[in-house]
Order: C-alpha cells, then sequence, then structure tokens
C-alpha cells in the first residue's frame, strides 16, 4: 500500500476537455492520477491516458454505494489509500457535497468551500445578489410587464436536474418564445434578464486555503448556440484591470477557496457578471498552454509537491480552439461569434487549428473520431 500518499482520481466521461487539459499537467508534473470512466466508450480510451483508467462505471446515475465502490476498486488495483477527487461538472461537484462526510471517511479529499457558500457561488441568482451586494454589475432584472424589446434571457435560479427546470440560459427571441417557455417552467425557478450584447470574458481565479490567488482571463471569440460551449477564445488582460480586482476582492472577502470562473459581458464600457462556476473549465487548455499555474496551484494547495511553472511571456499568441465542436453546428449556421467576425476567424482558421483541443499527439484519435463522427452525419 502507498500509505500516506495521494493520487488524483478524476471521473472521466462528462467536461472532457477540461479533463483532458488537467491531465496534461498531471502528466508533466509526474502526479499520480487516476481514472473512473464513464463507460466502454469513454473517449479517454482513445487518449494516451487509457492506461489510467482503473474502473469503468455501470451506471451514469449518481449512487453512493457505486461511488464506495470505485474507490475500493482503485485502492485494491493501485496501492494508493487516499485521494483527490477531482471537482470536473456541477452535477458532481453537489454529489460530493452532499456526502462529503462519506468521502472523507473513506480518504478522499473534497477541493470545495462548505456545502452553502458553494451554493451561493454557483446558483445564478443568489451570486448576482452577492455581486449587486458588492457593487459589481449584474443585468437588470425583469418583469414579465417591464418586457418591451427582445431578446431578454431566461434563467434557472438555482442549478437542478428536475424535468421542468433547464441548466443553461436561453435567449429569448420574442413574445410566442417567452409565452410557451413559461408553460413549460414552473414561474419560482427562473427569472428574467437584459440582454447583454458584447465582448464576452472569462475571470478564471485559484484561490489557495491562504487567501492567494493565481488568476488569468481570456476573450472569448466563438461559442455554440444556446449558451453552450466555448469554441475559440483567445488570451485576455481583464484579470489585471479593476474589474478583475474587485471579483478577487469579493472571493477572498466571502472566505472562498478553489477553483472558479466568473463570466463577465462588456457593454457601453461598463462589465457585467453572466454567471459563475466554481469547477472545472471546459477551455482550460488555453491557461495551460499560457504556463498559467491554476492546475498546479491547485494541487500544491491539496497536498501535492510540484514546481509552479513560470508565466509565458508569448502567452499572447495561443489559442483555445474545439474543431468538432464548431464543425457540429456548421450545417446549420447556428454558432455564435462574440466581439468577432467570420471573415477574421478565416483569416485566422491555420493559428486556431494548431490549438486544438484534440490535435495533440496525446489525443488526435479523438480529433479522427469526431471528425468521422460528423461526416456520418445527414445533410
Amino acid at each position: 500500500m502507498n500509505k500516506g500518499h495521494k493520487a488524483v482520481l478524476i471521473y472521466s466521461g462528462y467536461n472532457q476537455r477540461a479533463i483532458l487539459a488537467f491531465c496534461r499537467v498531471a502528466e508533466r508534473n509526474n502526479i499520480p492520477f487516476f481514472i473512473i470512466a464513464k463507460n466502454k466508450e469513454d473517449p479517454i480510451f482513445l487518449t494516451r491516458y487509457a492506461g489510467h483508467v482503473m474502473v469503468i462505471r455501470r451506471t451514469s446515475q449518481l449512487e453512493i454505494n457505486e461511488f464506495m465502490s470505485h474507490i475500493l476498486g482503485v485502492r485494491n488495483k493501485t496501492g494508493y489509500e487516499n485521494f483527490l477527487i477531482l471537482p470536473s461538472t456541477e452535477a458532481l461537484n453537489r454529489f460530493l457535497l452532499v456526502h462529503r462526510e462519506q468521502f472523507e471517511m473513506m480518504g478522499c479529499d473534497i477541493p470545495l468551500v462548505e456545502e452553502d457558500l458553494y451554493k451561493k457561488v454557483s446558483n445564478k441568482y443568489s451570486f448576482g445578489d452577492l455581486c449587486n451586494s458588492h457593487y459589481l454589475k449584474v443585468p437588470a432584472e425583469l418583469g414579465m410587464e417591464e418586457i418591451d424589446q427582445f431578446p431578454v434571457v431566461m434563467k434557472p435560479k438555482e442549478y437542478s436536474l428536475e424535468s421542468d427546470s433547464f441548466l443553461y440560459p436561453i435567449i429569448v427571441q420574442n413574445k410566442n418564445e417567452l409565452s410557451e417557455l413559461c408553460k413549460l417552467h414552473t414561474s419560482n425557478k427562473y427569472y428574467l434578464q437584459e440582454f447583454i450584447d458584447g465582448p464576452s470574458y472569462y475571470l478564471l481565479f485559484y484561490f489557495n486555503r491562504n487567501g492567494e490567488c493565481v488568476s488569468f482571463s481570456q476573450e472569448n471569440l466563438i461559442q455554440q448556440p444556446f449558451g453552450k460551449s466555448i469554441i475559440a477564445a483567445k488570451p485576455a488582460s481583464l484579470h489585471k484591470e479593476e474589474i478583475g480586482e474587485r471579483f478577487t476582492d469579493l472571493f477572498r472577502q466571502c472566505n472562498f477557496h478553489g477553483l472558479v470562473m466568473v463570466e463577465v459581458r462588456q457593454q457601453n464600457n461598463e462589465y457585467y457578471m453572466i454567471e459563475a462556476n466554481p469547477r472545472l473549465w471546459g477551455p482550460s487548455q488555453l491557461f495551460v498552454d499560457c504556463n498559467i499555474p491554476i492546475f498546479e496551484s491547485f494541487l500544491t494547495d491539496n497536498g501535492f509537491s510540484l514546481n509552479l511553472p513560470k508565466n509565458d511571456v508569448k502567452s499572447a499568441d495561443n489559442r483555445y480552439f474545439w474543431f468538432a465542436g464548431m464543425a457540429q453546428y456548421s450545417r446549420q449556421n447556428d454558432v455564435v461569434f462574440l466581439n468577432y467576425s467570420r471573415s477574421e476567424f478565416v483569416r485566422e482558421f491555420q493559428k486556431f487549428l494548431t490549438h486544438d483541443i484534440y490535435l495533440r499527439s496525446d489525443s488526435c484519435p479523438v480529433f479522427y473520431d469526431e471528425f468521422e463522427k460528423l461526416l456520418t452525419l445527414e445533410v
């Protein structure tokens, strides 16, 4: 047994691009990590990290007894007794918080704040209230009778997997759409906000337990429709500006520690908070390529020994790109360009492609697998 030593435990199959970025950092720093695959079709098997898979899940449901069996299975195969569970998705994180005591009794560290604070940050409505209390701008909340122009945004007040709720904000284009959505969803579970049309940024942070912070920011250039995954992004300097400092102060005053992303949009020289996610983020490969030690700080703060990299002075040349995430919507022409044009993208396409998340030596089969699946889609 590797008694007294710890490894990272990764639940794969969801938020896969962020997990891949983390695996690259862990491998580069000789951090032991083991993977629990979603199923036999988990894309992790097409990467260099397939050998780290110790267990394949029997069900995608979050069941505490099965999770306990996962931990025992990894222990028996690896000899490690203690694990840090990677906080990769919202559903997983909330499950870990509910059962935190049981996981800790099994020798697992849960690198998340207490449940109440986690929900205050993660739930869109409560984090909006927190931002308002710190004089940070939030899009105006609208009552049905106040809506005189579209689009508007419908958001869930709290994260939920219930059938009458939804996970993503919905951009509502007209009164008919709004009326139909109101019929589908329980009114006290969502709220309406003005739509902020402007450049989109992610402020990315890791706060360690003594309040020190590593930060980064990116400008989002292309996004999947309906507020889904970011397809293309480039480094930004927003974390060094006043708005970045104000969010840093907010999290420190709340005694927050851990990973957190805040999306802001700029309109009329003002920044508006859109949402926050206290977990891994899909475009994480961008800050990894820029040598920003967010994952390294996360690991050292949770008991692992490694050297923190120095920031890359050429970081502005880096890009984040997910080719298949764009190509799957190309027929519908539905991808959203954010303060960026199709002609600019065409001119820079080669630069983006060289930074594709999957078109790399450790994951090329995933790139080709996604491309082959796209070719089989009906026109």
